[in-house]
Parts: structure tokens; C-alpha cells; sequence
């Protein structure tokens, strides 16, 4: 997600992608589905842990398919020894075991793709730009009041946006300001969605920004060549920061990732 990333993919991850599409290949036969989990869990198992594919989340994808390997993939079994609701929905077999896995990979190639970014200072004027080591830019304008810049990149959505599809790895760009705009003061922000894969043709690419409750779409420009997208953004009134996410418009319907990030926020970590 940056372009100044390395562009060697990790040798775990291939074998992990290999290991996912086969889970979602069989996870419509119950006797199929144990023995391919207990793959993924073993590559899992082996994975470093990082910023993002911490010890936590680690565990929790652990004990999801090692329970889908004791009920051997069947979750009418595992259903019967669930007592409540709540623990129902990550039964083995569930959609919640598979959004736990796409999860955990989504932070491990997250782990690879994003740089360490140094949180910056800018003063008051007319204009200041930052670089955020070729993850994304920020410029602003008519900066009313010193503060601190940072960009922080988070692991999946806080929603599914209706009508569009993520890429891959799924991320929001969470972009904090602790000084304030003039009224007539905004932010253009760039994104480098260069490492970001999409379906099919890379197209109808939209900035989306969450307001909390939901999101408003964010006037976008993408530059192909550069593998950039931009979108003007204002702060609202009494928050130091603004959530943004990178979505394609719908082109088709959609598949195992979408399927399983539609159960979930935040791949229910």
C-alpha cells in the first residue's frame, strides 16, 4: 500500500491464498471442509505475528478452525452443543469462521504492504502538504491552527458499503488532524491504492468516507498511471480526524471475500 513498499510477496502468503480458495471451494461438503481447514491452520500457525496479524487475532482464528476440525466440518453438529445465540454465529462451518480467516490473511498481507508512517507536525497558513511515505498525501489549506498530522491504515471496514466491492487487502485510511481549519479550509488527500487489487478492470474506483453511522461518497479522481486516487475531504466540526476507504462499483455479484465480509465489521475482529 505504499510505493516505495518491497515488492517480493512473502513466502507464506502464496501458500495461505492457495489454502483459503480451497476452504471456500469445499466449505458446501461437510467432510471435505475439516480436513482442508486443518491445512490453513497449520500455515497459520506458522505465520509471524506483526502490527497487524497480532497474538490475539492469531488465537481467535486458531481456536475457530481447530473447533471446525473437531465437529469435522459439520455445523449442524457443532450447532447441537451451542447453547446461546451469541455463540451460535461463530459455530464451525458458520460464515463468522470464514470471515475470521479472511480476517487474519487480510492482516498478514497487511503486515507486508504497509510502512511504518511517521506522525508529522504542520503550522498554521495557507498551505501545507505532507507525505505520508508513499502511502498517501494530505494538503491543506488555510490551516487556522497548528497540530500534529498522522495516518494510521486499519485492517478491514467498519461497514459494507451497499453497491460497491473492496479490494484487496481490505483497509481504511484513518487520517487524524489536531489543529484546526479556517471555514474555508479543506484537505485534498491522495491515496496509492497501487498495491490494492480489485476485480476485473480497475474502474469506477470511489473514495468513501464514514461519518459514524454511514458513508458519504468523496468527488474522486484516479490517476492510472500513478496508481493514485484523490478526493477532497473536510473535517466535520469537533473531530480530529476523518475515515476513508477505497471501494470499486459493483460489477458483479458478489464472491467467497464479499460473501463473508457481509456478515461482519471489521471482519468481526
Amino acid at each position: 500500500l505504499s510505493r516505495d513498499i518491497d515488492g517480493r510477496v512473502p513466502e507464506i502468503l502464496p501458500p495461505l491464498y492457495r489454502e483459503l480458495f480451497d476452504l471456500a471451494e469445499t466449505r458446501r461438503d461437510p467432510g471435505r471442509f475439516g480436513t482442508s481447514a486443518g491445512g490453513l491452520a497449520s500455515r497459520l500457525k506458522a505465520a509471524p505475528t506483526g502490527r497487524y496479524f497480532t497474538e490475539s487475532i492469531k488465537n481467535d482464528v486458531l481456536d475457530a478452525l481447530d473447533g471446525l476440525k473437531a465437529a469435522g466440518g459439520r455445523a449442524e453438529a457443532a450447532e447441537k452443543a451451542v447453547g446461546d445465540e451469541a455463540r451460535r454465529r461463530s459455530i464451525p462451518g458458520s460464515p463468522a469462521v470464514l470471515s475470521k480467516v479472511v480476517g487474519a490473511i487480510n492482516a498478514i498481507t497487511l503486515d507486508w504492504k504497509v510502512p511504518q508512517v511517521a506522525v508529522q507536525k504542520i503550522e498554521a497558513g495557507r498551505f501545507a502538504s505532507v507525505d505520508f511515505g508513499g502511502v498517501a498525501w494530505a494538503a491543506f489549506r488555510d490551516v487556522a491552527k497548528p497540530g500534529r498530522v498522522s495516518l494510521e491504515v486499519k485492517s478491514g471496514m467498519p461497514a459494507r458499503p451497499g453497491g460497491y466491492e473492496p479490494g484487496w487487502p481490505v483497509v481504511t485510511y484513518r487520517l487524524g488532524f489536531t489543529g484546526e481549519l479556517s471555514e474555508s479550509g479543506y484537505v485534498d488527500v491522495s491515496l496509492y491504492v497501487g498495491g490494492i487489487a480489485f476485480d476485473g478492470e480497475v474502474k469506477n474506483l470511489q473514495i468513501l468516507e464514514w461519518n459514524d453511522k454511514s458513508f458519504r461518497p468523496v468527488a474522486s479522481t484516479y490517476d492510472r498511471s500513478r496508481g493514485v486516487i484523490s478526493g477532497r475531504v473536510f473535517f466535520r466540526p469537533g473531530y480530529e480526524y476523518a475515515e476513508l476507504t477505497v471501494v470499486q462499483a459493483l460489477i458483479c455479484s458478489p464472491r467467497f471475500f464479499q460473501e463473508a465480509l457481509q456478515y461482519f465489521q471489521i471482519f468481526g475482529q
